[in-house]
């Protein structure tokens, strides 16, 4: 019997060319276009998932310090930057910036919610599973010039969500009076 193992950005990539008829490749690199525009898609979906900032890849009271020109670099792979209880402070590219102040030259440290993309194999399998299945159908429904070829439905990924979901909740530990969308709305706060 196979070893059972989390699924590969490879094996998605792959899910993601038989979606189209397409055959696998052996490796990421092979310069196959069709496998480059899949990937691509799935790190696009993969950033915008992440972006809204979830428990697995925000780092909560995270402290920022200026270098020694007093710029304050974030970390190449920062997607949102949220400075608690403070509209002064703003990401502006990859460095922070004092709006109040008009300058990006900090002279002490911020502490921040750091909101980081993580790479594929870093995600749980719930959401590897969410990701390849949102890329594919995406993926799928811009290169099949037939629109009777869904393999991969949107129930297929509605499925998928909701199993991530699910392992997110748990994980973050949900209050659906304090932290539902609606709420969250009403009370005119965001997630981290």
């Amino acid at each position: 019997m196979a070893e059972i193992t989390p699924t590969t950005e490879l094996e998605a990539v792959n899910m993601m060319l038989a979606s189209i008829g397409e055959s696998p490749i052996a490796t990421l690199n092979d310069g196959f276009v069709d496998a480059e525009l899949a990937r691509n898609y799935l790190a696009q979906v993969s950033k915008a998932t992440q972006l809204q900032g979830w428990a697995f890849n925000t780092l909560y009271d995270y402290t920022l310090t200026p270098d020694n020109d007093g710029y304050i670099n974030l970390p190449q792979n920062t997607l949102k930057v949220v400075v608690p209880g403070e509209r002064r402070y703003t990401q502006r590219g990859s460095k922070m910036y004092d709006n109040e102040r008009h300058t990006d030259v900090f002279t002490s440290s911020l502490r921040v919610h750091l909101v980081i993309a993580l790479e594929f194999d870093q995600l749980s399998e719930a959401l590897r599973q969410y990701l390849y299945t949102a890329a594919g159908r995406r993926f799928q429904d811009n290169m099949a010039a037939e629109p009777s070829i869904h393999s991969i439905s949107k129930e297929d990924e509605l499925r998928a969500k909701a199993n991530w979901w699910n392992e997110a909740a748990d994980e973050e530990n949900f209050n659906v009076m304090e932290q539902s969308p609606t709420v969250v709305r009403i009370k005119g706060y965001h997630r981290a």
